[in-house]
């Protein structure tokens, strides 16, 4: 009997969970492999602003720039970042993990460059 309680916990669980996992990174990735940058970077935005935690936004962004072409790299993160900075470093760590070092200066200058221009940017962050 507790052996299916456990079987019926872990269904329960994942139950609740998967709607986490199911963000709306298809339509990023969709705009992504039509080249309409722009819309990319607004689905970005709009999916990071609802962000929950920063394990979701890792892995949010681990997603979104394994489909992107190296330019565009740096303006999607740069554009998660700007719309949740409560979890900005997640999503810079996250990023530039595996990336060239060239990568991550880019990743890093367009993100600063960004967030410094935002008199409201959490000192921190900078």
């Amino acid at each position: 009997m507790t052996h299916h309680l456990s079987k019926i916990l872990l269904i329960g669980t994942l139950a609740l969970v998967s709607p986490i996992w199911a963000r709306d990174n298809y339509s990023i990735r969709h705009a992504l492999a039509r080249q309409d940058y722009g819309s990319a970077l607004a689905l970005t935005r709009h999916e990071f602003a609802s962000v929950r935690s920063g394990g979701e936004a890792a892995n949010l962004i681990h997603v979104i720039v394994a489909s992107a072409p190296a330019e565009q790299i740096a303006p999607l993160v740069t554009a998660a970042v700007e719309a949740n900075t409560q979890y900005g470093p997640e999503v810079i760590q996250a990023a530039i993990e595996g990336a060239s070092p060239a990568e991550r200066a880019a990743i890093v200058n367009s993100v600063y460059f960004a967030l410094s221009r935002n008199p409201s940017t959490p000192t921190p962050l900078l």
